[in-house]
């Protein structure tokens, strides 16, 4: 059995795809799942998607113009992640230089089909890099939001890295799970969707860092890398080189 798991989600717009989420031991998620699902309850909510709260929809529909409520909620919410969680991890991806670096290789967009591909296969081998630093006896075991239209593509591209000598030995089990039912999917979708407007905003020169992102990187470890056209051209450089 892994001692820790990470849960992950994604976000994207049309010039970022992004995949993020955090990882914890075990027994850290029990604590985690208790106390976030007794803070929506609560609320009276079901469930938290990030971006039914930013925009007052759904469950979160009553809550416009409540910003005290909203406010509180939220700093709760972060409370919890800070408390339970041992670290923010996850990759965002210019679209453009996707397209135009991976895509249109043949060979490597064999393994890297589509964006969603990449960012998660990339937030994996960051998960595994924190936990080198943290002497756990078994690998990282790694849990997705089973919505993703393009999954099967990331499923592919961890087959085909198990397949790379020693992987198989040190990549975690992948499965994914409703985002519904688990609250840590329900925390991701929060990482992801905060990651994604953050670094929408860089590209565009602005450098705004909204309050709940700002609060999550004041509380916590965060290891969330972007991959700007000259990583991609790195990459590409990289995956060329592996013999066949």
């Amino acid at each position: 059995m892994a001692t820790a798991t990470a849960y992950f989600d994604e976000s994207h717009n049309s010039g970022v795809y992004a995949v993020a989420g955090f990882a914890a031991t075990v027994d850290r998620w029990r604590l985690f799942d208790s106390d976030w699902s007794r803070l929506l309850a609560n609320y009276r909510l079901t469930s938290f998607h990030a971006k039914d709260y930013a925009h007052s929809e759904n469950e979160f529909a009553g809550w416009k113009g409540d910003e005290a409520k909203r406010k509180t909620f939220m700093e709760r919410l972060i409370a919890i992640v800070a408390r339970r969680c041992m670290v923010a991890i996850g990759v965002v991806i210019d679209r453009s230089a996707f397209q135009n670096m991976i895509a249109q290789d043949k060979s490597i967009a064999e393994f890297y089909s589509n964006e969603y591909a990449m960012a998660a296969l990339m937030s994996l081998l960051l998960t595994r890099r924190w936990a080198g630093g943290c002497a756990f006896t078994d690998p990282v075991d790694y849990v997705f939001d089973r919505g993703n239209p393009q999954r099967s593509g990331f499923q592919r591209a961890y087959d085909l890295a198990l397949r790379i000598p020693g992987e198989r030995s040190r990549l975690g089990a992948l499965s994914f799970a409703d985002d519904k039912q688990i609250p840590a999917l329900q925390a991701a979708d929060l990482i992801v969707y905060e990651s994604c407007k953050m670094y929408t905003d860089l590209s565009g020169g602005t450098r705004r860092f909204r309050a709940s992102m700002k609060a999550l990187l004041s509380k916590m470890r965060c290891d969330i890398k972007a991959f700007s056209k000259q990583d991609m051209i790195k990459l590409a450089e990289k995956m060329r080189s592996i013999p066949d």
